[in-house]
């Protein structure tokens, strides 16, 4: 078997248990905490994913094309880019809490705070991570989100036996990412270290880390903007429930790229050298990559959208029906979600990382447009439907 198709193996199998824990235990909370509670944990979710950005800059992607090509200065590269991303870090969080603070009550900031470690943290796997994916080892990271997910599947199935405490959420995500970071270092120590060169850690490297990872930072952020801005808009102007209902239908929409970042992963590599010294090869590769994705795509998109009434029901219950029809019109993108991941990896390894970038700003621009002009008309059609009918209370805030 060779190594691509033994990646794709490892990919799909730790990519596919991320999801499948992800499902169980955000459906768990859903059905448990109600989707008021369900909203503001998509709210502050989405804020995490746009601050996120700022943590690595993309560097992580530099990374795996950098370390792919010169394997002996992984530790080098590795220590320099952990270096980098502590002091993005911070400036993330500060970033994050000045955001969380506009946007929620003072109630929240204990949860911001573990919000802001959680970046971190997941940060720094990131950087681990991208080390594995460039030595082509991706049974280490297979093994590390192995054990991440199976402590939130115990950490969340006990949250969702609890009083909604979203401060105790944040609290375990930030628990199973240090273990998953634990894990992935005892690892790389032990099977990666051995075979690279001795490295120091130094500004003038990690500035021009930096400068080179701005194109891939970019592209992050609008593609986090474009996945996940929704959902703070329409939590912004229809309310934490409407946005919990959204929520409850793009969950089950966005992890089914698994498939295709799982192939793409795997190709990275190979398409980052191949990039430089096979162009034929690489042709092949980037053509194989785009219609193994499209194959998978279409009888996913073809069953979500016939059977989202089921879907919903089951997972959730009946009372999240308005998200069916969500799910309906949302099935219909997750072809062009499966090429673009592979046209993108494409583009990257080639090293035309400001090409995708400029792609994905105009994607991000048109989505926040569209949200702009849709959600606030249609809050106003529903307040203008509802006049003269009698309002019912308001939820808390956890």
């Amino acid at each position: 078997m060779n190594r691509i198709t033994l990646n794709t193996i490892f990919q799909v199998f730790a990519r596919a248990l991320e999801f499948v824990a992800g499902l169980l235990i955000n459906t768990w909370l859903a059905r448990e905490w109600g989707s008021h509670f369900f909203g503001q944990i998509g709210s502050l979710s989405s804020l995490v994913g746009i601050c996120s950005f700022l943590c690595t800059f993309g560097s992580e992607v530099l990374l795996i094309r950098t370390i792919a090509r010169e394997r002996e200065r992984a530790r080098h590269y590795l220590l320099n880019g952990l270096s980098l991303v502590s002091k993005l870090s911070l400036f993330a969080a500060l970033v994050l809490f000045a955001l969380g603070t506009w946007l929620f009550p003072p109630a929240f900031f204990p949860v911001l705070a573990l919000a802001g470690l959680q970046m971190f943290l997941g940060s720094v796997c990131l950087m681990v991570q991208a080390t594995f994916y460039a030595f082509e080892r991706m049974e280490f990271d297979s093994l590390a989100s192995s054990i991440d997910r199976g402590c939130w599947l115990f950490v969340g199935a006990w949250l969702a036996t609890r009083p909604p405490s979203l401060l105790a959420l944040f609290a375990g995500i930030c628990l199973c990412k240090g273990l998953k970071f634990l894990v992935g270092g005892v690892l790389f120590i032990r099977f990666i270290l051995p075979l690279t060169e001795p490295a120091v850690v130094r500004w003038k490297e990690q500035g021009r880390i930096l400068k080179q990872a701005i194109p891939f930072g970019l592209d992050l952020l609008f593609s986090t903007i474009y996945v996940s801005v929704d959902v703070l808009l329409l939590a912004h102007w229809s309310g934490p429930s409407e946005a919990g209902y959204y929520r409850a239908a793009s969950m089950l929409i966005v992890p089914f790229t698994i498939l295709a970042v799982s192939l793409n992963n795997a190709f990275l590599p190979s398409m980052s050298v191949n990039a430089r010294s096979n162009p034929a090869e690489l042709r092949r590769v980037c053509s194989l990559s785009a219609r193994l994705v499209l194959l998978a795509a279409f009888p996913i998109c073809l069953f979500t959208s016939l059977f989202a009434e089921s879907i919903i029901f089951l997972l959730y219950g009946t009372s999240y029906a308005p998200a069916v029809l969500l799910l309906r019109f949302l099935s219909l993108v997750i072809p062009l979600r499966f090429l673009n991941n592979s046209l993108s990896t494409s583009l990257l390894a080639c090293d035309r990382q400001n090409d995708q970038m400029k792609c994905e700003g105009l994607a991000a621009g048109f989505n926040i447009l569209c949200n702009a002009l849709t959600i606030p008309l249609r809050q106003e059609d529903a307040q203008t439907s509802s006049q003269g009918l009698p309002e019912g209370d308001g939820q808390g805030i956890a």
